[in-house]
């Protein structure tokens, strides 16, 4: 049987880490939907980061975003092991930095960064109902989703998706918004190849659960 984490960074958890506080370039804002009357805001594929400068003393495999917090972004180092182990990637774009960052930490030394496309790791379609969410709706103009928020327990509430094997996707994406999930495969790949600040929380946990040690 597969096990299934969602996956993402564990800035809080961990030490030292910087944190992308926003976008000098590469953010376009969409003209808002003529139906629900949504505005995205959509990445490109060039980006220049801005660091907070108060946070971060070395550079990470997998870095947060605070701006568009459901970016995948992770380093050149870990864009190579996933596809050593044979785990397909799909890039969105690239992202590079600009100053001001933090004191400990030089620009000079960022590894190369990229973001991953969520639309081409789509493979599984999500429980709704058994996830925590109530009243989800799609718009039909734009396609995007909403739910009740305060009726809805989702923080708290188990990830129960429906997945597509035959995708092939060991990384991947629901019909839930942008967030990444993988199987044990991408968790035993980080563990070998060391990778930093990747956070796998399994999916019958709460997605703000602490996530498991991968390795030490």
């Amino acid at each position: 049987m597969t096990t299934f984490y969602r996956i993402g960074d564990r800035t809080l958890f961990a030490r030292g880490m910087p944190w992308i506080a926003g976008f000098a370039e590469g953010v376009v804002r969409t003209g808002e939907c003529p139906v629900c009357g949504a505005v995205r805001l959509q990445p490109t594929p060039v980006m220049l980061a801005r660091l907070d400068p108060k946070r971060g003393t070395q550079w990470p495999d997998m870095i947060g975003d605070g701006h568009l917090v459901w970016l995948f972004i992770g380093s050149g180092s870990f864009v190579e092991a996933l596809r050593a182990e044979g785990i397909r990637v799909e890039l969105g774009g690239r992202i590079s930095f600009t100053g001001p960052a933090p004191k400990r930490l030089s620009l000079d030394d960022a590894p190369d960064y990229y973001w991953v496309n969520p639309d081409r790791h789509r493979a599984a379609k999500m429980d709704y109902a058994a996830s925590g969410f109530v009243g989800v709706e799609r718009c039909a103009s734009c396609g995007r989703q909403s739910y009740d928020i305060r009726a809805s327990r989702s923080d708290e509430s188990p990830r129960v998706f429906e997945y597509d094997a035959s995708s092939g996707l060991d990384l991947f994406t629901t019909d839930m918004g942008m967030g990444f999930y993988c199987t044990e495969r991408v968790l035993e790949c980080a563990t070998k190849h060391r990778l930093t600040n990747v956070a796998f929380r399994p999916v019958e946990q709460g997605p703000f659960e602490k996530p498991v040690t991968y390795w030490r």
